[in-house]
């Protein structure tokens, strides 16, 4: 390890490297974390998106929609599936924040 000036430079230089390093491997979960609510169109739109920090979901919880006889296919359309910021509601609606 090296003393003196030079040695607390070189230490400084790769504290800064590794927050670096973590600001950009965390940075779009904080941008995604920062977005404002969708509305289910724009949800549904970007579907097809893949970004990352982003996961696609269901629209209906599976389980409960194959309990009440809903097919695979009905379930996995497309019309049923969306990006986060969602809240549970009822046995398997969900509803979206800010709507």
């Amino acid at each position: 390890m090296r003393r003196g000036p030079q040695g607390e430079f070189i230490a400084g230089l790769e504290a800064a490297a590794e927050t670096a390093a973590w600001l950009y491997d965390k940075y779009p979960y904080i941008n995604a974390y920062l977005d404002e609510p969708k509305s289910l169109e724009e949800l549904q739109r970007d579907v097809g998106k893949r970004e990352k920090a982003y996961e696609v979901h269901h629209i209906v919880e599976q389980t409960a929609a194959e309990r009440d006889g809903h097919s695979r296919e009905e379930i996995d359309a497309g019309e049923s599936r969306k990006n986060p910021n969602v809240q549970a509601l009822g046995d398997y609606g969900l509803v979206y924040e800010g709507q």
